[in-house]
């Protein structure tokens, strides 16, 4: 995953990362002098000289910026745009509204930090929770601490699986939509199980899919400019669509 910050900071240093975060968005990833030399552009370097810097500014992004793989910086929500996460809600997680982020939802985790994906596009809350950090919130849902494992899971709000339909073994779907988490069952995996199954014989190699053979719409996976290696160290692990 790449490296977040999520530290409290001065008003003045949130401007800067509010700056920091459009310039990411328009441009796409760069590398830390890039964005200092963009800030100055947007005649919002000159804050740099109160004595602080750059890396002061990623601790006040509040969650909307990251640090890739490549050491660049980048705007979380410009990379997950478009992006869609699939993980097969088991048994016990149906019952609890509980979501385990490994290895599936990672990347959606860093989202929901972010005060605007802090919740469903629907309306109800989400937070990432771990044991023993969360064992308050856990206890008070009814949800036995055994049941999330060291990564933590994705906390829906109660009942949220059961009135979308979804049942025991469904695939279900999470991305960013404007207003919040878009979190939805997907009706038909016939397409993504052929797809998955096609993959199974070289999990470990780099796929070059023609859309025009592949079984169904194919998930877009991350290219070289994120600065992501593959889709575990980050956005694009839908690649793992239907795979078991």
């Amino acid at each position: 995953m790449p490296w977040l910050a999520t530290e409290a900071a001065d008003p003045w240093l949130e401007k800067l990362a509010a700056e920091a975060a459009e310039v990411l968005a328009e441009r796409g990833p760069m590398t830390q002098e890039q964005v200092g030399k963009a800030l100055e552009e947007r005649g919002a370097g000159w804050d740099l000289d109160a004595g602080w810097d750059l890396d002061d500014v990623l601790d006040a992004a509040d969650g909307r910026l990251v640090v890739l793989a490549d050491d660049r910086w980048a705007s979380l929500p410009a990379l997950l745009a478009g992006r869609v996460f699939s993980h097969r809600v088991t048994g016990p997680e149906l019952e609890h509204g509980a979501l385990m982020v490994n290895p599936d939802l990672e990347p959606v985790v860093a989202a929901v930090t972010i005060e605007a994906y802090g919740r469903l596009a629907g309306g109800g809350p989400v937070s990432h929770v771990m044991s023993p950090f969360d064992d308050d919130v856990l206890t008070e849902r009814g949800i036995p601490l055994d049941v999330i494992d060291g990564h933590g899971a994705l906390l829906l709000p109660p009942g949220c699986l059961r009135e979308l339909g979804c049942r025991e073994g469904d695939l279900v779907a999470l991305g960013l939509a404007p207003d919040g988490l878009r979190l939805e069952v997907v009706a038909d995996t016939t397409e993504v199980t052929a797809l998955a199954a096609a993959l199974e014989h070289r999990p470990q190699e780099p796929v070059q899919l023609d859309p025009a053979e592949a079984p169904g719409p194919v998930a877009h996976l991350p290219q070289s400019d994120d600065g992501i290696e593959d889709g575990s160290r980050g956005p694009g692990h839908e690649g793992r669509v239907g795979a078991e």
